[in-house]
Protein backbone atom coordinates (compact mmCIF):
# COMPACT_ATOMS: atom_id res chain seq x y z
CA UNK A 1 0.00 0.00 0.00
CA UNK A 2 1.35 3.47 -0.79
CA UNK A 3 2.10 5.56 1.61
CA UNK A 4 -0.34 8.61 1.31
CA UNK A 5 0.21 12.43 2.54
CA UNK A 6 -1.38 15.28 1.65
CA UNK A 7 -0.30 18.87 2.24
CA UNK A 8 -2.52 21.35 2.03
CA UNK A 9 -1.33 25.20 2.19
CA UNK A 10 -4.29 28.05 3.07
CA UNK A 11 -2.07 30.51 1.34
CA UNK A 12 -0.54 30.63 -2.32
CA UNK A 13 2.83 29.88 -3.54
CA UNK A 14 3.54 32.07 -6.05
CA UNK A 15 6.38 31.87 -7.45
CA UNK A 16 7.62 29.67 -9.75
CA UNK A 17 11.06 29.29 -9.47
CA UNK A 18 9.57 27.27 -5.89
CA UNK A 19 6.95 25.44 -8.03
CA UNK A 20 9.67 24.11 -10.05
CA UNK A 21 11.58 23.25 -6.92
CA UNK A 22 8.72 21.39 -5.43
CA UNK A 23 8.03 19.78 -8.76
CA UNK A 24 11.95 18.26 -7.99
CA UNK A 25 10.89 16.81 -4.69
CA UNK A 26 7.77 15.66 -5.79
CA UNK A 27 9.35 13.29 -8.44
CA UNK A 28 12.01 12.16 -6.37
CA UNK A 29 9.16 10.68 -3.72
CA UNK A 30 7.86 8.41 -6.46
CA UNK A 31 10.75 6.58 -5.75
CA UNK A 32 10.11 5.48 -2.33
CA UNK A 33 6.57 4.87 -3.34
CA UNK A 34 4.86 8.26 -1.57
CA UNK A 35 1.17 8.63 -2.92
CA UNK A 36 2.22 12.99 -2.15
CA UNK A 37 -0.37 16.07 -3.24
CA UNK A 38 -0.11 19.11 -2.94
CA UNK A 39 -3.37 21.43 -2.40
CA UNK A 40 -3.48 24.99 -2.00
CA UNK A 41 -6.96 26.12 -0.71
CA UNK A 42 -6.64 29.92 0.03
CA UNK A 43 -9.61 30.96 2.66
CA UNK A 44 -10.94 34.20 2.05
CA UNK A 45 -12.69 34.53 5.25
CA UNK A 46 -10.36 34.06 8.47
CA UNK A 47 -13.74 32.97 10.31
CA UNK A 48 -14.87 30.01 8.05
CA UNK A 49 -10.94 28.87 7.04
CA UNK A 50 -11.92 25.51 9.59
CA UNK A 51 -15.08 24.59 7.52
CA UNK A 52 -13.08 25.09 4.46
CA UNK A 53 -10.04 22.87 5.45
CA UNK A 54 -12.52 19.82 6.89
CA UNK A 55 -14.39 19.61 3.52
CA UNK A 56 -11.11 19.42 1.80
CA UNK A 57 -9.82 17.10 4.25
CA UNK A 58 -13.10 14.71 4.46
CA UNK A 59 -12.76 14.79 0.41
CA UNK A 60 -9.47 13.71 0.08
CA UNK A 61 -9.96 11.12 2.88
CA UNK A 62 -12.51 9.35 1.71
CA UNK A 63 -13.56 8.12 4.98
CA UNK A 64 -9.93 6.24 5.35
CA UNK A 65 -8.16 6.61 8.89
CA UNK A 66 -6.47 10.33 8.79
CA UNK A 67 -4.33 12.75 10.99
CA UNK A 68 -4.08 15.85 10.73
CA UNK A 69 -0.99 17.83 11.83
CA UNK A 70 -1.32 21.64 11.75
CA UNK A 71 2.30 23.06 10.84
CA UNK A 72 2.91 26.12 13.12
CA UNK A 73 5.18 27.84 14.91
CA UNK A 74 3.84 26.15 18.49
CA UNK A 75 3.88 22.90 17.23
CA UNK A 76 5.75 19.97 18.83
CA UNK A 77 9.94 20.44 17.27
CA UNK A 78 11.42 16.86 15.97
CA UNK A 79 15.32 16.24 14.36
CA UNK A 80 15.19 15.06 10.70
CA UNK A 81 15.43 11.57 12.22
CA UNK A 82 12.84 12.11 14.26
CA UNK A 83 10.46 12.95 12.27
CA UNK A 84 11.41 10.29 9.96
CA UNK A 85 11.19 8.02 12.67
CA UNK A 86 7.68 9.76 13.49
CA UNK A 87 6.05 9.89 9.91
CA UNK A 88 6.72 6.22 9.26
CA UNK A 89 5.33 4.84 12.62
CA UNK A 90 1.84 6.99 11.40
CA UNK A 91 1.99 5.54 8.10
CA UNK A 92 2.59 1.86 8.94
CA UNK A 93 -0.45 2.25 11.70
CA UNK A 94 -2.17 2.68 7.66
CA UNK A 95 -2.87 6.43 8.50
CA UNK A 96 -3.68 8.88 5.61
CA UNK A 97 -1.59 12.01 6.48
CA UNK A 98 -2.23 15.71 6.14
CA UNK A 99 0.25 18.18 6.76
CA UNK A 100 -1.59 22.02 6.82
CA UNK A 101 -0.45 25.33 6.21
CA UNK A 102 -1.71 27.85 8.03
CA UNK A 103 -2.87 31.01 6.43
CA UNK A 104 -0.84 34.56 6.59
CA UNK A 105 -2.87 35.04 9.78
CA UNK A 106 -2.13 31.86 10.99
CA UNK A 107 -4.58 29.56 11.83
CA UNK A 108 -8.16 30.26 13.23
CA UNK A 109 -9.61 29.67 16.82
CA UNK A 110 -11.81 26.96 15.70
CA UNK A 111 -9.30 24.99 13.17
CA UNK A 112 -6.49 24.87 16.68
CA UNK A 113 -9.73 23.30 18.34
CA UNK A 114 -10.65 20.80 15.47
CA UNK A 115 -7.02 19.49 15.41
CA UNK A 116 -4.82 19.55 18.37
CA UNK A 117 -1.33 18.14 16.52
CA UNK A 118 1.14 20.28 15.52
CA UNK A 119 4.32 20.11 14.53
CA UNK A 120 7.22 22.71 13.69
CA UNK A 121 9.78 22.93 10.99
CA UNK A 122 11.66 24.62 12.95
CA UNK A 123 12.07 27.56 15.54
CA UNK A 124 12.88 29.97 13.09
CA UNK A 125 9.88 31.87 11.27
CA UNK A 126 9.75 31.27 7.40
CA UNK A 127 7.47 33.02 4.73
CA UNK A 128 4.50 30.94 4.28
CA UNK A 129 5.38 30.20 0.28
CA UNK A 130 8.60 28.97 1.35
CA UNK A 131 7.36 26.28 3.38
CA UNK A 132 5.53 23.69 1.33
CA UNK A 133 9.21 23.63 -0.23
CA UNK A 134 11.00 23.19 3.28
CA UNK A 135 8.59 20.24 4.17
CA UNK A 136 8.77 18.69 1.02
CA UNK A 137 12.77 18.79 1.49
CA UNK A 138 12.30 17.30 4.84
CA UNK A 139 9.50 14.42 3.89
CA UNK A 140 12.25 13.33 1.00
CA UNK A 141 14.77 13.32 3.49
CA UNK A 142 12.58 11.27 6.30
CA UNK A 143 12.16 8.65 3.25
CA UNK A 144 15.80 8.57 3.05
CA UNK A 145 16.56 8.10 6.10
CA UNK A 146 13.72 5.45 6.63
CA UNK A 147 15.22 3.21 3.49
CA UNK A 148 18.36 4.07 4.59
CA UNK A 149 18.77 5.83 1.08
CA UNK A 150 21.53 8.06 0.06
CA UNK A 151 20.51 11.93 0.57
CA UNK A 152 22.21 12.62 -2.70
CA UNK A 153 21.45 10.85 -5.62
Amino acid sequence: MAKKIHLISLASTVFPELKSLMEMYQKRLRLFACDYSYWEIPTTQFSTQHLVLQKKIDALSKGQQKLVILLREQGKTLTSEQFSKWVNTQLNQSLTLFFVIGAHQGFSADTLSLYKEGLSLSPMTFPHQLVPLVFLEQLYRAETLVENKPYHY
